[in-house]
């Protein structure tokens, strides 16, 4: 279902990075063919092989960290989540290989199981990105966007003769003392192909400037499987894939203070899927069938340690994902190309919790009442989708335009049925007895929604005019619902009733420019986004704080309810201006101001919580990406300061990181760095940064970990 250049071009072919951005195909899920950057209707961006060669990332968040219109926030070290337009954590839609990675314990909270780290960032072939809502190919949940991660994948072709390939990847960063490695091999004989990779990677303590020399609580390890083999059959192709990716004792920093840790001992991703694709011919037509099986396994063991009561507790919480979806893609002429298919996600929760003493007495002590989700819960949901991508002139007409696309429109719909099933839930009044009752068993079914209609007119040649409006719907998750949770900022309490749907709606408007020497995009989107669902302070039995500790209030109590509505106005923008021969000059920047109405309230309101101020990125680059020096480039990264704070933000330790009463926000910044890449062969290239030349402490607005300090990052890459 998606559709990207080859990344490895014979020598006299243009690689992707020497191709203007015009020109780079992006995300084909945005209407299912081959479409572009400037072709496509919608706000859409993507980092291909040859740029993901020239600057590797060390872990998957990395490589969004360059893009238009996203911020990557890192609660700790090893986490990283992407917002998009004001909204992130789960209400960005992460996808693998066509394959949802959020699940219904991916939280609104910047927590949850789901990490785009936990993908092999050496599997990359592509990173795409759309933003707004109302992407229906794959869900209705990505209010904010949708991020898709493209993995590598055998191709069995009849009749190949044998084909062997191998690779290699090492690195080393001096901020954090890193070393990874990852090996690939793999082959094509006959109608059969395979591949393989494994990587292994460690992080010690970050760098983070000055006034941040030693950063505790950031290391950790992890590590990746892969394994894929392909077959044709002559009537279509067969593929197998396994994904499994691995994180150790990692920390998490936002969450933790010098006499209570919280560690993650493991967390797991692993993925299976089974894939069947095939074309056919109907009535002089081609039509694309492809049909999906998959297993998806998060799972998270993790230890709280309070030293100072002398207590541990281990935590263990999994969620089993079974997929199915199908989807066929035909050519119906006068310019017309139609998609259509349905999936369904099974999710099966479930939680376990254990005491011991920081001494180890007590080891395996039973603690159901601290299970972060109830026994027994799971979450169902299935949609059925519809898409239409039409060139406007060609269907009035009746006959193919001499300028193809100039008027084209992209129509998109999906719907469908989410039922959340809450286990019998007895936590609370293990508890507290005489406060609470036990919760029967419950489900709570919803309606899911998602759909677009976007208008693309080329009035000139290399000038375009977009406007579209999107649609899309977020139930409230298990997480949302019933989690419960001890630790930094306090407790978090499961809901009594059911929280109703987050709903986005959503209009954009963009002009696009693209001649020989500048290409600029400029986008303005308003959302309004209805029943937010946020995270406040509430109180048991007339107290709002379960543990006091030398008058310290060490888990206040917190719930989660639905706000009014929020408004957000957001503004994107980009430039490309070829200087002369192969030197560029790039920059960007990105604003999004948000609002919202609080519950019981008609005038009350207050800023949404955990939206990026205004940044830029800008950078003058020397591509060359056949010569020896295939990249030079100088750049820097600026924020602006963040002040305007919602009272959930003032809760957050990754914004507030010593506390609401002292809180002021996210100070500005400004980081330089020096890039470079060698093409040593065709197969071989050394690349490497120097990150942050004045060695300032900076942190992204919603981070828990300021940026790298001044260190550089190496990475020689073989293939054979």
């Amino acid at each position: 279902m998606l559709v990207a250049t080859s990344a490895l071009a014979a020598d006299d072919e243009p690689s992707e990075s020497s191709k203007p951005r015009s020109q780079i195909d992006v995300l084909g899920a945005v209407n299912l063919s081959r479409s572009t950057v400037w072709d496509s209707p919608r706000s859409t961006s993507a980092v291909l092989r040859d740029e993901l060669r020239v600057r590797p990332p060390r872990m998957s968040g990395e490589t969004l960290d360059f893009e238009d219109g996203v911020t990557v926030q890192r609660p700790s070290y090893n986490t990283a989540l992407p917002s998009m337009r004001g909204l992130g954590d789960a209400r960005v839609l992460l996808v693998v290989d066509g394959i949802r990675l959020n699940t219904t314990t991916t939280s609104s909270l910047p927590s949850g199981l789901s990490n785009i780290n936990l993908v092999d960032p050496y599997l990359l072939e592509s990173v795409e990105v759309v933003r707004g809502p109302g992407l229906a190919t794959y869900g209705s949940d990505g209010l904010g966007g949708t991020v898709s991660l493209r993995t590598r994948r055998p191709v069995a072709i009849v009749g190949a003769n044998l084909e062997i390939n191998a690779g290699t990847r090492l690195s080393y960063s001096s901020y954090d003392q890193s070393f990874s490695g990852s090996l690939s091999g793999g082959g094509r004989w006959g109608r059969f192909s395979a591949e393989t990779a494994f990587s292994a990677r460690h992080f010690n303590d970050l760098s983070g400037g000055y006034k941040a020399p030693t950063v505790p609580l950031t290391s950790f390890s992890d590590g990746g499987l892969y394994f894929g083999v392909s077959a044709d059959t002559g009537h279509g192709n067969v593929l197998l894939v396994y994904q499994g990716g691995r994180q150790y004792d990692g920390l998490r920093s936002e969450r933790s203070v010098t006499d209570d840790l919280y560690l993650l001992t493991e967390l797991a991703r692993d993925l299976t899927y089974l894939r069947y694709s095939t074309s056919i011919e109907i009535a002089d037509s081609s039509v694309d069938v492809t049909a999906t099986a998959a297993y998806q396994r998060l799972s998270e063991q993790a230890a709280r340690t309070q030293v100072i009561i002398d207590r541990v507790d281990r935590l263990s919480n999994r969620d089993d994902v079974l997929s199915l979806s199908a989807n066929v893609r035909a050519d119906l002429g006068r310019g017309g190309r139609l998609a259509a298919g349905f999936d369904g996600y099974f999710d099966w929760v479930s939680s376990s919790a254990e005491q011991a003493t920081v001494g180890g007495t007590g080891l395996g002590k039973p603690i159901s009442e601290w299970m972060r989700y109830p026994g027994g819960s799971a979450a169902h949901s299935f949609a059925l989708f519809l898409i239409d991508e039409l060139d406007l002139e060609h269907l009035f007409r009746g006959e193919p335009s001499s300028r193809p696309g100039r008027l084209k429109a992209l129509i998109s719909g999906r719907v469908g049925g989410n039922f959340l099933i809450v286990g019998a839930d007895d936590r609370l009044a293990r508890l507290f007895p005489s406060l609470q009752k036990a919760q029967d068993r419950r489900m709570d079914p919803s309606l899911v929604y998602a759909g677009s209609l976007h208008l693309r007119y080329e009035f000139v040649p290399g000038a375009t005019l977009i406007a579209g409006f999107m649609t899309g719907s977020r139930p409230a998750s298990l997480d949302d619902q019933a989690r419960l949770d001890a630790g930094r900022p306090g407790l978090l309490l499961p809901t009594e009733t059911a929280l109703a749907s987050e709903a986005a709606y959503s209009g954009e408007a963009a002009v696009r420019l693209a001649y020989s020497r500048i290409e600029t995009s400029l986008t303005y989107a308003v959302t309004y986004l209805a029943h937010p669902i946020s995270m406040t302070t509430t109180s048991l039995g007339g107290a709002d704080c379960q543990t006091m500790l030398a008058g310290r209030c060490v888990d206040r109590f917190l719930a989660r309810r639905n706000e009014n509505s929020a408004l957000l106005h957001s503004v994107e923008a980009s430039f490309r201006l070829n200087l002369f021969s192969d030197l560029h000059l790039l920059g960007s920047l990105n604003y999004t101001q948000g609002d919202v109405r609080l519950i019981g309230t008609t005038d009350v309101q207050e800023p949404m919580w955990r939206v990026p101020p205004l940044t830029g990125l800008g950078s003058l680059q020397l591509r060359r990406p056949r010569s020896i020096l295939s990249l030079a480039e100088v750049g820097a990264r600026a924020s602006m300061s963040q002040r305007r704070l919602a009272s959930q933000d003032r809760l957050d330790p990754t914004i507030c990181p010593l506390g609401a009463a002292t809180c002021d926000g996210s100070p500005w910044f400004v980081v330089t760095y020096l890039r470079g890449s060698l093409r040593l062969s065709r197969q071989i290239y050394l690349s490497g940064i120097l990150e942050n030349l004045t060695n300032d402490t900076y942190r992204i607005h919603g981070s828990g970990i300021p940026g790298p300090g001044l260190g550089a990052h190496l990475t020689l890459e073989g293939n054979l």
